[in-house]
């Protein structure tokens, strides 16, 4: 029976294909975040802690692929059609991301400093103590969830259809290579590393 093995291998030009999967993993996850975070919506019982933090996590995993960094960035004018209700989405999304979620500038967070008052009866009113308050409700409605889903599914097709063109232009270059070639290559995968200051090599955009 033949051998099969994977090996790593550095295209001898510029190459997109993992950088692909990297967004096509983060649109996975954060559509697999929404349907979570719908069904919690729906239940009779709902963890508002866990609806937060599956929200949270949607919105970051999305926003991810469209921001600026060591991997393949995406734009929106070369991506996928999207309707103008997906455009808004889009942009909501993001903006929450940006001015809620990474940085709390907007009205989604709300604190407040209380005078407890006390009145008597002959009306005069005295400050008894001083408080304060935090209102932070989910940032986004439960009925945007479902298609905040179905935006992620949009570009995961677009993504997968574009990893299967990358696949048929790197074949042949890999087919290339001589077997002693193909039998030098290192094998397994890159194991992460646990220093969030290490940086990874530089991606690419689609823009």
């Amino acid at each position: 029976m033949s051998e099969v093995f994977y090996c790593r291998w550095s295209p001898p030009q510029a190459a997109r294909l993992s950088e692909l999967e990297g967004c096509s993993n983060d649109m996975w996850l954060a559509r697999d975040f929404c349907a979570r975070f719908d069904l919690e919506a729906a239940s009779t019982n709902r963890d508002y802690l866990l609806m937060d933090a599956l929200e949270t996590a949607a919105l970051v995993r999305y926003c991810r692929c469209f921001t600026s960094g060591k991997r393949l960035r995406l734009v929106l004018s070369n991506g996928p059609l999207l309707t103008s209700q997906e455009c808004e989405l889009h942009d909501r999304i993001r903006a929450i991301r940006d001015k809620h979620i990474a940085h709390p500038v907007n009205l989604l967070e709300t604190q407040s400093t209380y005078i407890s008052v006390k009145v008597a009866p002959s009306g005069k009113a005295v400050a008894t103590s001083v408080s304060s308050g935090t209102r932070d409700g989910l940032s986004l409605f439960p009925s945007e969830a479902t298609a905040f889903a179905a935006l992620c599914a949009k570009w995961m097709t677009w993504l997968n259809d574009a990893m299967d063109v990358e696949r048929s232009r790197l074949l042949p270059l890999a087919q290339t290579l001589s077997s002693e070639q193909l039998l030098n290559l290192p094998r397994g995968p890159i194991e992460p590393d646990a220093n969030p200051r290490k940086a990874r090599p530089s991606g690419l955009s689609l823009g």
